[in-house]
């Protein structure tokens, strides 16, 4: 049942995150035509629960789904990296790939620009920061005045903090992080190993 669940969504989400013009290939890219080209082009993020490689084999919650139903579908896959979620949504626009098989969250932007399917994950927004002796854990939004907080660029993280900035009349010091594949759990990993303070 799981695993019917599982083709169910992914067929749903192959036709719905077509959404928009492509500039590469103005036609309707539907499952037909991706059966005609026999394989169907994946857009993802390298991180350690949707794709990432391990001893040389391809591995990763959202590849495996997506994998799955490509194969019942008789379809070879073809895994492209993206650098950051901008640039998946970008891609996908630009026709570069078929379907992109990563959590985007759905902020009011890209709700525009895409159709979302499949099951919806309800989280909040919180600030991540180490535990350590003779340092007092902040617990309220104004004693982020001042400090250093990292966000993934265009992600709804910057857009919450750049709204708190203004909330607060400024002096949040926000570094957006733009590196290749810099994703939240790379931010949590540093904020862990003390490379930085605060996400």
């Amino acid at each position: 049942m799981v695993r019917i669940t599982a083709y169910i969504l992914l067929f749903l989400f192959l036709f719905s995150c077509q959404h928009g013009k492509k500039e590469k290939n103005p036609e309707l890219n539907d499952l037909e035509s991706i059966k005609k080209k026999g394989e169907l082009t994946v857009l993802t993020l390298y991180s350690s629960t949707s794709y990432f490689l391990y001893r040389g084999e391809e591995m990763g919650y959202e590849y495996e789904l997506i994998k799955q139903f490509a194969e019942s579908e008789g379809l070879k896959t073809q895994i492209v990296v993206a650098e950051n979620i901008g640039k998946l949504v970008e891609m996908l626009q630009k026709g570069e790939g078929d379907i992109i098989a990563y959590d985007i969250p759905i902020t009011g932007d890209l709700k525009d620009q895409l159709l979302y399917c499949g099951p919806e994950i309800i989280t909040h927004q919180i600030l991540i920061q180490r535990i350590e002796k003779n340092k007092t854990l902040l617990r309220n939004v104004t004693e982020l005045v001042g400090k250093d907080i990292y966000v993934e660029k265009d992600s709804k993280y910057e857009t919450r903090i750049n709204n708190l900035n203004n909330e607060l009349g400024g002096g949040i010091k926000i570094h957006l992080m733009n590196k290749d594949t810099i994703i939240t759990e790379d931010l949590i990993e540093m904020v862990a190993n003390g490379k930085i303070d605060y996400t």
